[in-house]
């Protein structure tokens, strides 16, 4: 709260209590609904104990809490964030309690830096199109380990949720769906030569409904091998083929990508081809790394070892 202990009142003290017993689950700035429900029990247990009467506990629920956004010193906020929910399913509640872990990361601090600085650039070149925050994550393909994650453009910046890990969130992916699309159709035997229709064109949805898929540049080009379809990213192709092959292998191929969002291959239709399904950066860069990997299934790893001390 950015204030000496002796200062703070009861609403900031029972929060406070209550991050003892798991610091990052109940991390204020990236959990805030489950802070403010821990600080409710802290209150209803001084209520029941007699420390404080009802209305006390009442007034410091419903208080406002204004959280300080100094900038700390602390190296892949997110990333560490991240770390720190993974430790209680892999030691238990008592062990991190307990304290005195030595965790080793796959993460390479200079190539962290690196992402960081690329993220800040990018949003600046992209704000005159009302980009405010964007994400990164790299992936070795070889070995799965997450060299670096940042999760928003400013870890400290509240204007833009800047303690929220966009990594680890649903997103509509875009056309970067789209290799995801062309790999089920190679399995489906399409090659990267095979011809495809870049024209004008009326498809049918699950529903029945018209759905007519229009290329960014608003022209069209014919025929196209597939290869030059993806490396363009033409949304009619793409729409097309997912159209022949059917949503449902798609689907599948991501969920065995490790695209661990993705539901029943019903909830979706043909705009799914250019990015309407939701995914997480983290799960999408996992299955471009299996792509790299020669279609090897690459599964994001961060914790290498932990040590106690003993």
């Amino acid at each position: 709260f950015g204030k000496s202990a002796r200062d703070l009142d009861l609403a900031e003290s029972a929060l406070l209590a209550g991050l003892l017993q798991s610091p990052a689950a109940y991390d204020p700035f990236t959990h805030p609904d489950a802070a403010r429900a821990r600080q409710s029990i802290v209150l209803d247990r001084m209520t029941a104990e007699g420390y404080i009467g009802r209305e006390e506990a009442d007034a410091a629920r419903s208080e406002p809490l204004a959280f300080n956004r100094t900038p700390f010193p602390i190296e892949a906020p997110h990333f560490v964030a991240w770390i720190q929910e993974q430790l209680p399913a892999l030691v238990g509640e008592e062990a991190m309690a307990r304290g005195g872990l030595l965790v080793t990361t796959s993460l390479d601090l200079d190539l962290q830096h690196a992402a960081e600085h690329a993220l800040a650039r990018q949003v600046e070149r992209l704000k005159d199109h009302d980009a405010t925050n964007g994400a990164v994550v790299a992936i070795d393909p070889a070995t799965g380990h997450v060299l670096a994650m940042a999760g928003s453009a400013d870890y400290f910046d509240a204007t833009i949720d800047g303690a929220y890990n966009g990594a680890l969130a649903n997103r509509q992916p875009g056309s970067s769906i789209k290799p995801i699309v062309y790999a089920a159709a190679l399995e489906a035997r399409y090659t990267p030569a095979t011809p495809l229709l870049d024209v004008p064109t009326a498809l049918t949805t699950a529903q029945g409904d018209p759905y007519s898929p229009n290329n960014y540049d608003y022209t069209f080009h014919g025929v196209v091998p597939l290869r030059e379809a993806l490396a363009s990213s033409y949304n009619v192709p793409a729409a097309r083929t997912l159209a022949a092959i059917g949503v449902k292998p798609a689907v599948a191929l991501g969920r065995r990508l490790g695209l661990s969002t993705l539901g029943d291959p019903t909830r979706y239709g043909l705009s799914f081809a250019l990015g309407g399904a939701e995914v997480r950066l983290l799960d999408l860069t996992a299955a471009y790394a299996s792509l790299a990997a020669g279609g090897v299934r690459v599964a994001p790893v961060a914790i290498l070892r932990i040590e106690d001390g003993s």
